[in-house]
Parts: C-alpha cells; sequence; structure tokens
C-alpha cells in the first residue's frame, strides 16, 4: 500500500511536468498511470477483503477512483492493516514489514 502511494505521487508529477512534452512521452506517463490504478485496485481489493469483507471491498475500489477520496481510502486502509499487525505482535516500520520477520 505504501508502495501505491508513492507512485500515485510520482505519476502525478511526471503527468505536470510532461504537460507540454511529446505525445509519446505523454503516452508513457498515461500507461504508467493506468498500470497504477490496476494495481492500487487489486492490492485495495486483496487487503480490503481480507480486514473488512468482500462488500467494502468493492466500495473501497470505486472510492480509489476519485481523487481525493482515494487517497484518504488508501490512507484508512493502510492504518487499518499497520493496526492488525501490531496487535499481533508484528513491528511495523516506515516502509512497512521487514519480510525477514514474517
Amino acid at each position: 500500500m505504501l508502495f501505491s502511494l508513492l507512485v500515485v505521487i510520482v505519476t502525478n508529477v511526471l503527468a505536470l511536468v510532461t504537460g507540454a512534452q511529446p505525445l509519446f512521452i505523454r503516452l508513457l506517463v498515461g500507461l504508467g498511470s493506468l498500470w497504477r490504478r490496476n494495481l492500487r485496485a487489486i492490492a485495495v481489493f486483496r487487503l480490503a477483503k481480507e480486514l473488512i469483507g468482500t462488500g467494502i471491498a468493492i466500495l473501497c475500489i470505486v472510492l480509489t477512483i476519485i481523487p481525493c477520496i482515494g487517497l484518504i481510502t488508501l490512507l484508512v486502509l493502510n492504518q487499518k492493516a499497520t493496526s492488525y499487525l501490531q496487535q499481533h505482535g508484528i513491528k511495523v516500520g516506515f516502509m512497512g514489514v521487514d519480510p525477514k520477520r514474517i
């Protein structure tokens, strides 16, 4: 989830920077944005399904389409996942859990 947020920020900055660039560059940024959205939808669905349930997971995917609400949805899911892991005794760092500790 945290990497998804990082990709959101990077692709949005690239979209702003490449506004007056050639068509090829804008197409690459657009493909990156499409890839990001699909990756985020899969991650949001899988995480929300495990933490909350299938119905809410589908709602979360719909909410991620809305620009500001999507970021809030990602942050809320990230907080729920962090709390769940900490309740089960897993230390969560700045960029998540170290895979070696699981």
